[in-house]
């Protein structure tokens, strides 16, 4: 939740909230980071699902996976116009599922 969101539910303004109780705010985020990748590790052992988890962690703390792709073959300039359409088909494609991915670990969120 964020700071403001929680400024509101108490009936504050988001400035009292971050001046007065700033080492709870800074503790709270740190701690809920740390319970989050402890259950991450924990579904991830277990061999569940992981994606509501890894979702949460990349949209709070810039968490991520890294993909390495290498590719070689012809430069994009030197491909007919069949194989650069298979090339951005593949592209969607790639974006789809990914999208998906990630509404399906938001909707299980919230």
């Amino acid at each position: 939740m964020q700071q403001a969101d929680i400024a509101i539910r108490l009936g504050i303004d988001p400035k009292t909230m971050r001046k007065y109780p700033r080492d709870e705010l800074d503790r709270g985020a740190i701690e809920a980071t740390a319970r989050m990748e402890q259950s991450l590790s924990r579904i991830a052992s277990e061999g569940s699902t992981v994606a509501a988890a890894s979702f949460w962690l990349k949209v709070r703390t810039g968490w991520r996976t890294k993909h390495e792709v290498n590719l070689t073959g012809k430069p994009l300039q030197e491909l007919s116009d069949t194989q650069r359409a298979r090339l951005a088909h593949l592209r969607e494609d790639v974006d789809d599922e990914v999208s998906g991915v990630a509404d399906s670990a938001a909707a299980r969120m919230f």
